[in-house]
This record gives structure tokens, sequence and C-alpha cells, in this order.
């Protein structure tokens, strides 16, 4: 056993661990698994050494044989019931005996002789979320019997607990400090199911969650189904800058368990893949969800009986293109790239008509942010994608777009110039409808136009009038991150051992979207416009093409319901 060198004052988690996301799998959500009454699904110690023994033993083809083990996978972590509901007589927590005949210690013995680490639930407050012991007024107890089980894995939860953040704060490191004086190195897993975890808050003399815990929670379970996906992932993407690896270990925000295909909110289907407009998890959600957790470095937990699972969820798992992105040593989760969406949506083109038919549409007046308004529908005048075409959309702020500033116009004289780069004027078509050009004094006509008592007119006397259209999809997320590579097997086998970078794109619209990430956009992660860099696709495991300096984008077309595109991009070599 690795012993921790203590301190007299613990004021910090230095447990040596987490130099990477966690992976392994949990005993919950395990819907295609068989067990005792109360046993949340799994099967005690019988079940629990067929899943440590598959982990380490079978071979997978999508990783070329390696194993799970041999990708990194290495914790077989119990969630909630694997103890009874009473402490005993002495105030100590009780394995169910129906689970552990054996003894739990026996099992941990047993996950330790395959090379994997065991892991245990509990909770900061009275009670578990099973209604089971909490830790509350008996840390020191229950931490001693964990570091004498020899637990490598603690989940701590928050049910039945204070829900401010002073207490949470310091329960949460009264327990850090305590299972630091065992001894016993034990990956520290907060579950408050907020991203205020991550960052530091010095108004409650809280330091961060890389100086508490190994791992903590940013957002809700994910069982109830792909919504909870969706806010996980916007959740770990507000606070990426406060994960990644530290001088002794590491720490990371964590996004709950994944799902599988069918979990969820679903309704009754015969089909093979649900309805992409409801909360259910589809066989493309699921490869979202878990590109997604690698591209945000979040602990990778499995969930299920492993080997029933079909071979289309254990083969999205085992790629090792995916598994090399989560474990990519820079430890740099993937942020928000400011790129473009065009919606495939049937968009109402911006149109000049007769003035006077429709007054409410007619009248239109700059808001905040320089942005054309009517009242009336609430829409703004909108450059749609960045690119030529002049919509009617939802008003949206600066910031939240996924392309620039396609709503501010400004006007100087008789021109209506946008605040997109080029000098581009409002320019009305031969068909009354309305795009962006270079502003051209040539064009008298056609770029001249006058904002008169809230119409917009133009030479003609014409009005511009707008039309009940969409709301603006922010349905679209574009993230990316810098990649190290590695000499891991699965990096080895995923072609993941060279320096470079991974882009994904999410469609989560009802429609089918164009998503850019274009010279700026890959600026901005890193990629030098000036060299040339081999694109693989990542989910699908080929060479998709590449960008250079005359075509310096990554463009996707995306089906609508939740699909994703995930790209390493790597640097050619030079021509000799």
């Amino acid at each position: 056993m690795r012993l921790l060198a203590v301190s007299p004052a613990v004021l910090a988690l230095e447990n040596g661990l987490g130099f990477r996301p966690g992976l392994g799998w949990n005993s919950d959500y395990c819907t295609n698994c068989t067990g005792p009454p109360g046993s949340n699904g799994f099967g005690g110690e019988v079940f629990v050494s067929h899943i440590a023994t598959y982990i380490a033993k079978v071979p997978q083809p999508a990783a070329a044989g390696l194993t799970l083990k041999e990708l990194g996978f290495h914790y077989v972590n119990m969630d909630a019931s694997w103890d009874l509901s009473d402490r005993d007589e002495r105030g100590l927590l009780v394995p169910d005996p129906a689970l552990w005949p054996s003894g739990l210690k026996a099992t941990v013995d047993f996950v330790h002789g395959l090379g994997l680490g065991f892991g245990l639930y509990g909770d900061r407050g009275s009670q578990d979320c099973a209604g089971n012991p909490g830790n509350l007024d008996h840390e020191e107890s229950d931490a001693k019997q964990y570091a004498d089980w020899q637990i490598d894995w603690y989940k701590t939860d928050s049910c039945h607990a204070a829900s401010d953040r002073a207490t949470a704060f310091t329960e949460y490191m009264r327990m850090r400090d305590i299972m630091n004086k065992t001894g016993r190195v034990i990956w520290l897993a907060l579950c408050g199911w907020k991203p205020w975890y991550a960052p530091p808050d010095p108004a409650n003399n809280y330091p961060g969650g890389q100086q508490v815990a190994n791992s903590w929670r940013v957002g809700p379970d994910t069982g109830t189904g792909w919504t909870a996906v969706i806010i996980n992932i916007a959740s770990a993407l507000s606070v990426a800058d406060f994960a990644g690896p530290t001088s002794n270990g590491g720490g990371w925000n964590d996004g709950s368990l994944q799902l599988t295909p069918g979990m969820g909110q679903c309704p009754p289907s015969t089909t093979r893949v649900p309805d992409p407009s409801n909360n259910c998890m589809t066989l493309d959600r699921f490869r979202t969800q878990y590109a997604a957790w690698c591209m945000l470095a979040m602990n990778l937990m499995l969930v299920g009986n492993l080997s029933a699972l079909d071979s289309s969820v254990v083969n999205t798992w085992a790629n090792p293109e995916l598994v090399s992105i989560n474990q990519d040593p820079l430890g740099k989760p993937a942020r928000s790239l400011n790129g473009s969406v065009t919606s495939r949506r049937d968009y109402v083109r911006a149109t000049m008509a007769e003035c006077g038919g429709e007054p409410e549409m007619q009248q239109w007046a700059f808001g905040d942010y320089n942005q054309l308004r009517n009242e009336h529908t609430n829409l703004c005048l909108n450059v749609e994608g960045c690119k030529q075409n002049l919509i009617y959309d939802g008003c949206t702020t600066p910031g939240t777009k996924t392309c620039g500033d396609n709503e501010a116009f400004v006007v100087d004289g008789d021109h209506f110039v946008s605040a997109l780069p080029g000098n581009l004027c409002i320019s009305e078509n031969r068909d009354h409808t309305l795009s962006v050009a270079a502003c051209d004094p040539t064009r008298p006509d056609s770029q001249h136009f006058a904002l008169v008592n809230g119409s917009l007119k133009d030479k003609t006397g014409m009005c511009l009038t707008a039309a009940n259209a969409p709301p603006p999809s922010s349905s679209a997320i574009i993230m990316g991150r810098p990649l190290a590579g590695d000499s891991t097997a699965a990096a080895k086998v995923g072609s993941a051992t060279e320096p470079g970078f991974a882009v994904m794109f999410i469609n989560n619209d009802d429609v089918e979207m164009d998503l850019v990430c274009d010279r700026r956009c890959l600026v901005s992660l890193g990629l030098d416009s000036a060299r040339t860099y081999v694109v693989r696709d990542v989910l699908h495991r080929a060479t998709w093409g590449a960008v250079s300096p005359t075509n310096f984008s990554l463009d996707v077309r995306l089906p609508p319901g939740g699909v994703s595109a995930v790209f390493r991009l790597t640097e050619a070599p030079a021509l000799i």
C-alpha cells in the first residue's frame, strides 16, 4: 500500500492522484443488470467481480485487442445501496451481507488482484441519496473504515445536507483533511451538482476545487436524459479554466455518469433510434455525450453490464482516439470557440414591401448593441451565418453568437453599414430581398435607405417589412482544446502520439446545420494559419482531409437532434 505523507496541518489535497481524469465503471444506472431488491441494479460481489474481470481481461476489437484496463479504465465503483440503512452498535457502516456474503474486503482484494481500483459511495449529510447513513458527525470513523477496506475512490454526495455554499465548502474540506490523515491514497470525488465547486470563492474561504478534491460534479445527474447532458456540457465549459493537472496530482470537472441508448425519458418506440425531439438518449446523443466528456476532460464512468451491451456502445467507449483526447497529458479541457452556424431551417428573408399595409410590422428602431429591431415581433435584422443574406431572427446579445456581430448596423449618411468586417452595406436585390455587399457609391438606389418615423425606407418609398420567423438557434456548440500527444497504449493505437488540436461540433437544434470553425476560430485555438494540418474524423476513425493556408477552415453539415462531429488536427509533415 502506498502511504500518504501528512504534515501536521493539511490545508490542500496532495494525494498524487488525478494527473488525468478518472476512468472506470459505476454501479448506478445499471439498467441491463439484475440484482437483489435495493441493490441499485448490481448483484453484489459476484456481479462486481464479473465487471472487474471484463475490464481487466476482455479484448476490445475497437482498440486493436486492448482491454479497457489497458486503455486506462481503472476504477470499479459502488454507488448508493452498497451498505445497510443503519449503523452497527459502534456507529460503524455495515456492508450489506446479502451483497457481500464473503465480506466487502474480499471483493476489494479481488479487484486489486486484477490491477484495478475499488470505489465506494457516501454523503456529506446525515443520509445518502438512498437513505443510508451519511458521513455527518461520523467523518473520522467512516474515513478509517474506507482506509481499512483499502478503497481507492470515494464519491461523496450532497443529499440530506446543507445547501448553502459556506457549509458545503466547510464539510467537504473537513472530509478532505480527514481522508488525508488516514494515510491511504484515495481519489476524492465531490458530488454537489454545481459549477461553483470549481473556482476559488474567497468570500467563503474556499480555495477552489483543485485544492479540495480530485474531481467535482458541475451539473445534475445525467440519468434524466439528454437535457441534463447538455446542462453538464454548458456548466463544464463555463469553468473549464479551473480543471487540470497540478504539481502533485490534479482536479477535474465531473459531468456525472455515461448513459446508454434508450436511457432518459423515452416514449414507447419500436424504432432503433427514438424521436430526436424528446429527452431520450439516441445512439447519436450517446456518442455525443461520450465525445463531449472526452473533449471536456471529465471523468469517464461507464455503466451497465458491459458484457451484455450492444457492440456499438462498447466500441464507442473503447475508441482509443476518444480516450486519448480525454487522457491527453496537457490536461487542457475544451473551451467554447467562436465559429459560425447556419441553420438549415427556412428563415424568412428580409424584404422591402409597400408601406402602410402592415404598419406594426414596418416599425424599426435601433435597440441595444446597434440592433435594428421590430418591437411587434421582437425580431432583429440578421446577416445569416455572417455571410450575405439578411433574414429576420430573434435578437441575441454579443458574445452569444457563434459567428461575428451579425445583428449590429451603423448609419453612415444614407448607408446602413454592417458591423461585420469588410465595409458591407445593406443592399436591395431586384426581388426586393436584402443582402449585404461591399459599399459601392455607384449603386445609389440599392444601397440608400432612411429611417423615417420608425420605418426603414428605400429610395422608391418601400418599407422594410418584418415577418414571423423562428427564434435564433442557441443549440449549436463548437469547442476545442490543444493536445500534447502521448505514448500510452491508447494513444499509440489511436494515432494520437503527436501534438495537435481537437475540435467538436454539436447540433442540438431540430433542423440540419452547417457549422464552421474558420480561420479566426482555428487561430484562436492555437493553430498556425501558415501551416497545413491533417484532419482526422475521430468518431469514424478515418482521415477526413486537411486545412491549409489557402483553405484554413473546418466545415461540417450535421443532422439535427444532438448529432456531433469530432476532429483531431495534426500538423502535416514538412515536404523535403
